[in-house]
Order: C-alpha cells, then structure tokens, then sequence
C-alpha cells in the first residue's frame, strides 16, 4: 500500500485539527504539521510537528519549502489566512519538489481576503449580501463593523449600536475598515470541497448554533437546495479550488452572505462525521480516485458540541 506524507500547517489551530483528525484513522498517511510554537494540539495526531515563522516572515516560505523537500510531503494543507497568500503564490515551487498545495488560486485568494472585493462578487454573483455604507454616510443602526482585509492580524467583527460605538472601534482598529448594514438572523457557515479544476464537488451547509471567538461551538447540518444552489453559483463564479467555507446569515427566508474563507472551517469536523471527509476526498482527486459530484449521503441534522479537552505529553 502506497502511503504519502501531509503536512497541514498552523498547527494549533482548530481547522488544521480538524484536517488531521479527518485523516488521522487513514494508514496511508503519515502526518506532519508546523506551528509557531514547539507544543501545539497537533502534536496528538503527527509523526512530527516543525516549529516554523510567522507567515509574514520574509524567511517563512523558504522554511517552509525546505521542511516540505527534506521530508518529502506530497500534500500541503494551509490552514491559516496569513499563509494563504504566500503559499498559493508559489504554489508552483512547492510542485517542483513533488508537493501539491491544496488550494485556489493567487486571485481567488485575493478577492477572498479583501471584504470588499468579496462584497462585490457576492453582488456579481447575484446573491444578497449586506448592503455597504459608507463611514461618511452613516444614517441608521446598527452595523456591522470589520476589517477589510482578512490574513494581517486577528479578525474583528463588532455589532455597531451608535455613533459612539463606530468612533470607538474606528479608532480602536487601527487598520481599514468596512462597514455594512446588520443582518439579525441565524448564522449559518457552508463547507465545500471542489476538484483541483474548480468543480464542484460538495456542499454542506450547518447551522452556528453557538459560536465563541469566531468558532463553531454547536453546530447542525441542515441541507436545504435553495443554499446549496447559491453557494454552487458564489464558488463558481469564485473560481475555488479544492476546500473552502461560505459564511451568510438567514432572515425571513434569504441568506446574506457576508464571507468566503479560502480554507478549511472550525467546524468541519461535524461535515466529516455527517458523511463528507473533505480533506481525503481532496488527496484521493490526486491519487487516482476522483469524487462524483454530489454522491455522498449526507446526515442531515446531525449535530456537534464542542468542548475543551487536554492531553498530557511526555
């Protein structure tokens, strides 16, 4: 039996853990996972963890590239806004050593990290999304508050009541902003695998029931066609390669979608139980068992409660 060597990167994260518990059970695969520090949660699930740069390191892709060569790793799986960019860029130096990197191309990452170019595929698109306004031409409240561009530092989103909250934050946030009008309603993120080609493959759509620091906590797989047609439509026209998550809320019957995350989602463990492992369908499009397309049964209503758990190292 043929076995291959993956590397998932930003190994304390809770999508890499999600990626390596999704392969974890497979003999195939001999995992190894990098990270800023030298004890992160990949440690339970890898041969070996690399401790690495942050991604904004002028020595981060060339690390990275050596750590790929001299262990030989067939597949890359970022797992990290800040390294998405670097990666997908050189994607082409990490094929010259005989890794793929599993993920969309340098302009779809683009449009991705900027919330306002996402704004305007969104409208290209010909789904709802949440009108912009202009910091100059606030008239109602509330608003949601973010940073344009997504991969610099943390991720800030703040619910806006008045004029005194958007001074604070604007001047709090010392990077560029945008604004748009709040949607009440349920908040909803979608996972989907596409084909190295762009594809789709795919689409599973659950339900944040709770969700602390941007994380799923509980969450519910809940199909329903009229999401699934749009977000087919929102990743063709975004042209995404392999794995990606959409983020929208729900009111009275419309989604708004707000978000594309060029990688895998905190909550993709509860896609991988409901019947769709993601990451190895993406391994197996490469290796000679491509997926047809919306050929898995999938556990509707399943759902997911997260909690904290510890493990001890010796």
């Amino acid at each position: 039996m043929k076995s291959y060597n993956v590397l998932v990167t930003a190994g304390g994260s809770v999508t890499a853990l999600n990626v390596l518990r999704a392969l974890s059970n497979d003999e195939r695969f001999n995992l190894y996972s990098t990270d800023i520090t030298n004890d992160s949660g990949s440690l339970v699930y890898v041969k070996k963890q690399f401790k690495v740069p942050f991604a904004f390191d002028k020595d981060y892709l060339d690390e990275l590239l050596k750590i790929c060569k001299r262990n030989k790793i067939d597949f890359l799986f970022p797992c990290n806004d800040r390294e998405l960019k670097p990666i997908s860029i050189n994607k082409d130096k990490f094929k010259k050593i005989g890794c793929e990197a599993l993920i969309s191309d340098p302009e779809t990452i683009d449009i991705c990290l900027d919330k306002l170019a996402t704004d305007k595929s969104f409208i290209e698109a010909k789904v709802n999304t949440p009108k912009l306004v202009k910091s100059n031409c606030v008239e109602k409240f509330p608003l949601m508050l973010r940073k344009r561009f997504s991969g610099l530092k943390k991720k800030a989103v703040f619910k806006v009541e008045d004029y005194k909250d958007l001074e604070f934050y604007t001047h709090k946030i010392k990077d560029e902003i945008i604004l748009n009008e709040f949607v009440d309603g349920t908040e909803w993120t979608v996972d989907v695998i596409c084909s190295p080609n762009g594809k789709v493959l795919e689409i599973v759509p659950r339900q944040r029931i709770s969700v602390i620091d941007g994380n799923s906590q509980i969450g519910q797989i809940n199909i329903d066609n009229k999401t699934v047609e749009e977000v087919k439509r929102i990743v063709e026209y975004f042209n995404i390669k392999d794995i990606c998550c959409v983020q929208f809320k729900k009111f009275n019957n419309k989604n708004y979608y707000f978000e594309v995350n060029a990688r895998v989602g905190s909550g993709l463990d509860l896609t991988v139980n409901a019947g769709v492992n993601m990451p190895l369908m993406a391994i197996e499009n490469r290796i000679g068992n491509p997926h047809k397309p919306f050929s898995k049964k999938i556990k509707n209503k399943l759902k997911m409660v997260r909690y904290l758990n510890c493990h001890i190292i010796n």
